[in-house]
């Protein structure tokens, strides 16, 4: 029954918001939240994993690639799934390389000694 739909058509995935402009407040405090959550389980994966007193690079290179999975990895199967052009998960993931970055030189500086 599906793959007859499939096949018949039209096959597309539309999401629809309220009229009028979005509540920037409300969406702003729950993008900061995303990433304060997220954040926190970096620092989770980070404390199990490394020792206090680590070095600067080894915090940075933990932190990157964690916080690179946390904040873009699930992009990808939107892609895969649901026919969201390739050029637009990439641009996710290098916004999610850019968070991980950042997070990575907050915690590596803040890291205890």
């Amino acid at each position: 029954a599906v793959q007859s739909k499939f096949n018949k058509g039209p096959v597309g995935l539309m999401v629809l918001v309220p009229n009028g402009m979005p509540p920037m407040g409300k969406l702003m405090a729950q993008q900061i939240s995303h990433f304060l959550f997220g954040s926190i389980l970096i620092a989770y994966c980070a404390t199990l994993a490394l020792e206090p007193g680590a070095d600067y690079m080894t915090v940075f290179r933990f932190v990157a690639a964690v916080g690179f999975l946390a904040f873009g990895w699930a992009s990808i199967p939107y892609s895969i799934w649901f026919g969201m052009q390739w050029s637009m998960t990439a641009k996710y993931l290098f916004d999610a390389l850019i968070y991980g970055l950042v997070v990575a030189g907050a915690f590596a500086w803040l890291w205890p000694q």
